[in-house]
């Protein structure tokens, strides 16, 4: 609090001794917002006032325009207004651009920060901005200009900005340099960073150009080069090790429905009783409801999902200007047979190095959609939004055609946390005869909440795994534990460098183990190792893994049909556009039925196992 105090002391004196008068009004307006600790954007517990913070912005941006201004004001005032941007954004509100501007700015007057080189990168990569090319040449300054003098840098510095250069070049579609960077990234890797090992993993492994080889200065392939495929299987072995090592201490709680051999979802042809439903909820067994088509379903929900189909009523009723969140890549790899058939993730969409996440409008998005681009683009998971409640863009829109008002939603809708809409298609690449376009297919991966999900369009194919079989799934980081209801979690080193940081005093690393020992050396890292994607697996084919294959039931939904998908079962789907060229679905997500018991759970669990694996090894 006093660090903070003397800040906003010097931030008020430096506005108070070297502004210039020639915006009197504004300036009385902006100096005592950014100073006052009423509305300092420096203090980050203060509660925002949006109005006030409007009008303190806009008098800022006025000086701002002052083309006499001295540089330390502007510096100053260009800092709070980065700072501002950053708390509407926690808020909820779509300030990125405005962000990412002010810190680009702050880049240029400093170019000698390493701290402004590496967030213009970072913030040029959020997907309402999108600018991988900035973001290249921003982080290159951070890693190997001006800004890499900078006497402030640490080692948890460089390794981040590596990491997101990393990104940052595979977005823009410049694959060898970012081969070469995941290469220098594994020489001092943490082996505990099991997100980042992934990415690294799939960059290498798929470059296909030629770089100059240091042990022989021959120029070869990086994925065929002696030294780093040497380099890349020791670290493989010590991620694996340590990985194993982890659930070794794992257990599974589960208690919920277990399928038999050759199960298949109850098939209902009508909509079914709510207490039909809960009992299903209650035993966590999935099921379908097929209504036969759109226009049954329709005519049963009283929705009028039924003109979706048609772009140009969309195009209507969501708006040109609507923002959406959309993921895309390069029709090319649709093309690309050595991908498809390859254990890559490059053509699958969710947690994948080359495909970029943007906000783009609804009048872009339905342009790549009828396929006046070069891209195959999916319109998915949407970012949350002051105002938006459950309804997530665009569908809160669009929810005039998809009342609520039928018993199995009602009955639910108290826990319902989001509403979502799937909406992708393209004609390019390789297509088979049944088909108009190539299919889309995420990642293997668990839902923490309970799933309803609602075929519109095309044909979606789901691969299911019961949580029974959990621990098989090598989720990018390790699951360790399955609650009751079937929510499998996943190793957090952050969490784990935490505990490990408040209980220092009964930890003697030199009786730790091995493991141990490689982990606890990372320990000023800790928050910041990226870990929101553990839900997600290593395996990209379930159906090729010898553990999974004879476990995995597959089922097929057509427009009309309805799955209830209970938490923590595994699933990839595949989305075929069929003739119409498209494929689109809605979904419910809504907490599951003992939700408080299991983070509970998790905590005890998480404990248990950060214990355990403290414990010295024994001769």
């Amino acid at each position: 609090l006093m660090m903070v105090q003397v800040l906003l002391l010097i931030f008020a004196a430096v506005i108070a001794t070297t502004y210039s008068q020639r915006n009197e009004k504004e300036e009385k307006i902006c100096q005592p917002f950014l100073t006052s600790k009423h509305s300092s954007p420096l203090l980050p517990e203060l509660k925002r006032n949006l109005r006030i913070d409007e009008e303190g912005e806009f008098a800022c941006e006025l000086v701002l325009q002052d083309r006499f201004l001295p540089a330390q004001i502007r510096f100053t005032i260009h800092e709070g207004l980065y700072m501002l941007a950053l708390r509407h954004i926690s808020l909820g509100l779509q300030r990125q651009d405005t962000l990412s501007r002010h810190v680009r700015i702050l880049g240029q007057m400093l170019p000698s920060s390493f701290k402004y080189a590496y967030l213009g990168g970072l913030f040029s990569m959020d997907p309402a901005v999108a600018d991988s090319t900035y973001a290249v040449n921003s982080l290159y300054r951070a890693l190997y200009g001006e800004a890499s003098n900078d006497t402030s840098i640490t080692k948890e510095d460089t390794y981040m900005a590596r990491v997101e250069y990393t990104k940052a070049l595979s977005l823009a579609g410049n694959y060898s340099t970012a081969a070469i960077e995941a290469t220098k990234l594994l020489e001092t890797f943490p082996i505990c960073d099991f997100h980042q090992w992934f990415i690294l993993k799939e960059i290498i492994q798929n470059d296909k150009s030629t770089f100059l080889s240091p042990e022989n200065d021959q120029y070869c392939l990086i994925n065929e080069c002696p030294n780093h495929q040497i380099l890349l299987k020791q670290k493989e072995a010590a991620v694996e090790s340590l990985y194993k090592f982890i659930q070794s201490f794992s257990s599974n709680h589960y208690k919920g429905f277990v399928p038999s051999t050759n199960w298949n979802p109850i098939k209902y042809t009508e909509m079914i009783d709510i207490s039909v439903f809960h009992e299903h909820i209650r035993r966590r067994e999935p099921f379908i409801i097929s209504f036969g088509d759109l226009e049954a379903m329709n005519a049963a929900l009283h929705w009028k999902v039924d003109k979706w189909t048609d772009v140009d009523y969309l195009l209507q009723k969501v708006g040109p200007e609507e923002m959406v969140l959309i993921e895309s890549k390069p029709t090319h790899l649709d093309n690309d047979l050595s991908i498809q058939n390859s254990t890559s993730s490059f053509n699958t969409f969710g947690l994948n190095p080359i495909v970029s996440r943007k906000q783009v409008t609804m009048a872009q998005f339905l342009q790549v959609e009828q396929q006046k681009t070069h891209e195959s683009s999916y319109l998915n998971i949407q970012q949350r939004h002051l105002g938006q409640g459950k309804f997530r863009s665009p569908l809160h829109l669009l929810r005039e055609d998809i009342s609520p008002n039928i018993s199995l939603i009602e009955s639910i809708w108290n826990n319902i946390t989001d509403i979502n809409l799937w909406f992708g298609g393209s004609k390019s690449g390789q297509m088979d005869s049944e088909h108009e376009g190539v299919p889309h297919s995420s990642r293997f991966h668990f839902d923490a909440t309970d799933n309803l999900y609602v075929v519109l369009e095309g044909r979606k194919t789901f691969q299911l795994l019961s949580p029974q079989h959990a621990l098989l799934t090598k989720t990018i980081s390790p699951t360790y534990t399955i609650s009751s209801d079937g929510l499998p979690y996943q190793f957090n080193i952050n969490h784990f460098l935490e505990y490990v940081q408040n209980h220092s005093q009964k930890i003697h690393p030199e009786e730790l183990s091995f493991e141990m020992k490689e982990i606890v050396q990372w320990q000023e890292f800790r928050g910041t190792f990226e870990t929101i994607n553990n839900h997600f697996s290593n395996i990209i084919y379930p159906e090729q893994d010898k553990e999974l294959v004879d476990k995995l039931i597959t089922i097929t939904l057509l427009p009309g049909d309805m799955l209830y998908l209970p938490t923590g079962w595994f699933h990839k789907v595949t989305s075929y556009p069929l003739k119409s060229n498209k494929h689109m679905a809605i979904n419910f997500w809504w907490r599951a039925q003992h939700w408080e018991d299991a983070e509970q759970f998790e905590r005890k669990m998480s404990q248990q196992l950060f214990d355990s694996m403290l414990i010295p090894p024994t001769n």
